[in-house]
Formats: C-alpha cells, structure tokens, sequence
C-alpha cells in the first residue's frame, strides 16, 4: 500500500476544496450533450472537478451511471497526473461496482485507490479506499475480513474529520461482518453509536437507517418484540420527515416480522401500503421485494389467484424472475505430500541435448554464428 501515510491533517483540517454542490449526480454536471461528449474523451477539468463535488455530497447515487462518470473522471485526473483525485475516484468507483455486483473490478478499483494515494492528500481519501475493500469483502461473504479492514479504518479514524457519511459506512460496514462473525454485542454498539451520533447531528436518513438496523440485529436474536419496536420507531420517523423509500423499508420490515408470526392478514395491510410507498419513490427494487411479500402471504392464506398474480408481476414470460449475478474464480496452490517430488540434482538418466536434437555446449560459450 503505497503512499498510504496519514498524518497530514493532524488537527483536523480538511485539506479538500468544497465547491457548491448540486443536488442529482448526472443532469447537474452538464447539458445531456455535455455529459455524452465528457464520456466519449477526455472531459474538462472544471466538469470533473464539479462531477468530484457531487459524489462527495449525493448520498443515493445512481450506481450504474457513476461507473460511467469515473471513467471519465479518471481519464481527466490521469492526464494531471492528480494521484490524489485519482485515488479518491477510484474509491468511489470501487464502491459503485462493488454495489452492483461486478466484485473483480470493484476490487482492482479498491486496490489502486489505496495504492495511489500520496502523502498531503486529505486523509478521508484513503478512508474511502477501505470502505470499498470492505463492500468487496461483503459481497464475496468474506465477514472476517471485512471486520479486520474496517477495524483498521476506524482506528485511523479522526474525530475532526468532516465525513460523517463516510464514518457511519464504515461502522456499518464492521456491524454487518460483526453479526455474520456471531458478534452481536459488537454490531449493536456500532449501531448505537452512529444513532447517537445522527440524533445528536440531527441527520434523519442516518437515524432511521441506524435504527432500522437495530431492529434487523433483535431479528436475529430473535428478540420479535424489541424488533417490533426499533421497525415501528423508524417507520414513524421516515413519516415525519415523509420520505417515502424510507417509509416503504419500514412497512417491508414489519410484514416480515408480521409474516414470521403469521398474522398473515396483517402482513399483507402492511406489504401493500409499503408497495405505494415504493412506487412513490420509483424504487424498482423494493418494489419487487414488496410484491413477493404480498405472494407469499396470499399463498399462506390459500388466496392462490391473487399470490399467482403478484408473483408473475415482474416474471418473464416462462413464468420465471430473472437475475443476474457474477462468478469469481480462484485458483490458489499449497504443497501436499502426495504431490511429485523433485528428483534429486545429477540423478538425471539422458541428456536434455539428446531429447532437443542440439549440439551441447558448456556454459558461458558462445552460441555459433548463423551462416
């Protein structure tokens, strides 16, 4: 890990320019035709640069199109020789792809983030580097290492540094491979602390995901009751601040927990008010998640008309939902005993020459001159 020195910004100072900042990823750096020509060459570096301030500040980013954007951007940074920007692209850029499943070069993308990063960069730079190391590990289930790589992030970690968002990340990240490792006790304290710390700074995406974690972690101890609490908590927050991805996440998981008790009658209340919710919020995802709830839950109350309906509703036409997914291989080698063992040096029964149909000739002569 080259250049991987932190240390620069040891009284907190962030040494990263903020610009103002617009709100979308993609319309808000450019024209359409801006945006199709930045993709095609090298972009401006002021496109860049605007492009850089955005993904520092969006927080629900279109995955697929920033993959599309810090190719771009890494083209521009690569022409400055910017080793800093560089790396930080390349974190974000790991992030997005690790996301969306294409685990081999999300970790490529992770490896370069960390490896460029120079000393006098601003330090949350190498922090992003780690966060996707650590959402590779968590798509190849590899919990151990996740905790290890975000144990050793948020040591480094400074108080002073302005990157809440990114903090929270890292400790949620940790919370997954500590739970998937059988630490409950440790997922729950990184929970509890970034709810605190988002109560405190009053952020209320970050309390109602802290939250909502809380109750997954009772889940799974199967603690039904608190579960039910922290589910109902967050939904009531995601109605307050009427953020209706959050409020379809909260209805999913209370029909869950419904559902595991089967009160399968109010599962379904529940599914479906959480279907508007995600069709609201144009979330193609939750909305699948949502409409597979309603089947099963209809299926459970022998009502097979209307399960049949809802899960056929985003199949193909043989009647099946499709997905797709990626396949990592690796080859690794270790000695055994029952492998071959060397012979042993002189014990050789021919010569190589012979075998070759070649003149020998005793080291260090010179081979002779073509005619």
């Amino acid at each position: 890990m080259s250049g991987a020195t932190i240390g620069s910004d040891r009284n907190g100072k962030r040494m990263a320019l903020r610009l103002p900042l617009p709100s979308l990823l993609i319309p808000a750096f450019f024209p359409l035709i801006g945006f199709a020509q930045a993709i095609e060459k090298i972009p401006a570096r002021s496109w860049a640069d605007s492009a850089l301030a955005s993904l520092r500040e969006v927080r629900a980013r279109d995955h697929v199109a920033t993959v599309e954007v810090t190719a771009a951007m890494l083209r521009r940074y690569a022409k400055d020789g910017d080793a800093c920007r560089l790396s930080e692209v390349y974190g974000f850029r790991s992030a997005s792809l690790a996301l969306t499943g294409r685990l081999d070069s999300a970790l490529l993308c992770a490896q370069r983030a960390l490896e460029l990063f120079p000393p006098g960069c601003d330090s949350t730079v190498l922090m992003r580097g780690y966060l996707g190391s650590a959402l590779v590990s968590i798509g190849t289930k590899d919990f151990a290492r996740v905790d290890s790589i975000c144990g050793v992030a948020l040591g480094l970690w400074n108080p002073r540094w302005d990157a809440r968002r990114l903090h929270f990340s890292l400790l949620t990240n940790r919370a997954i491979g500590q739970a998937n490792l059988g630490n409950m006790d440790g997922a729950q304290n990184s929970f509890r602390t970034i709810l605190a710390t988002a109560l405190y700074e009053k952020s209320p995406q970050d309390v109602n995901d802290a939250i909502a974690n809380l109750g997954v972690m009772k889940m799974m101890l199967h603690e039904v009751d608190s579960a039910e609490y922290y589910y109902r908590l967050g939904l009531n927050n995601a109605r307050d601040t009427r953020q209706d991805n959050l409020m379809a996440i909260g209805y999913s998981n209370l029909a869950y927990l419904k559902q595991t008790r089967n009160d399968f009658h109010r599962a379904l209340q529940l599914a479906d008010s959480g279907l508007a919710c995600a069709t609201r919020a144009e979330d193609l995802p939750m909305r699948v998640k949502l409409t597979e709830r309603l089947a099963i839950n209809y299926g459970k109350l022998g009502e097979f008309e209307q399960a049949y309906t809802y899960a056929e509703r985003y199949s193909d036409a043989d009647g099946r939902v499709r997905a797709t997914f990626e396949i990592i291989t690796l080859t690794g080698w270790a000695p055994h005993e029952s492998q071959q063992k060397p012979l042993a040096p002189g014990s050789a029964k021919s010569r190589l020459a012979d075998a070759l149909g070649v003149e020998e000739r005793p080291a260090g002569e010179p081979a002779p001159k073509l005619k």
